[in-house]
């Protein structure tokens, strides 16, 4: 019976986390500051609408890192990260 019921917990937990990673929407995790850059976005799209990021000398040979200060009042920092192969894309941005 114990076991049962360890067993119906583990479950029941699973099935919450697992119905809110599917409803994961990038557009609400990032500030409303930053809401014009979208995970997957080309480096061309991003310098576009971004002049203020300064590219980084990053001496990894598999992405691009990009980093603005002070894009807002509350936020002090940004670092871009994209893909150093193909279209470049977007993956990762740390606030």
């Amino acid at each position: 019976m114990k076991a049962c019921s360890i067993a119906s917990c583990a479950l029941c937990l699973m099935v919450s986390f697992t119905i809110r990673a599917q409803n994961f929407d990038p557009k609400n995790v990032l500030p409303k500051s930053l809401s014009q850059y979208r995970f997957g976005m080309s480096l061309d799209d991003f310098t576009g609408k971004n002049k203020t990021a300064t590219l980084l000398d990053g001496k990894q040979s598999f992405r691009i890192e990009y980093q603005e200060i002070a894009p807002t009042t509350d936020i002090r920092k940004v670092t871009y990260y994209f893909d150093a192969d193909d279209n470049k894309s977007l993956y990762e941005m740390i606030i």
